[in-house]
C-alpha cells in the first residue's frame, strides 16, 4: 500500500512538473 502511494506521488510529481514546464515555455513563447 505503501508503494503505491509513493509511486502515484511520484506520477503526480512528475505530470505537475510537465504541466509547470509547458505553462513556462508558453509564456516564454508569448512573450
Amino acid at each position: 500500500l505503501r508503494g503505491a502511494m509513493l509511486r502515484r506521488q511520484k506520477a503526480l510529481n512528475r505530470s505537475i512538473g510537465s504541466v509547470l514546464v509547458g505553462l513556462g515555455v508558453t509564456l516564454g513563447l508569448a512573450r
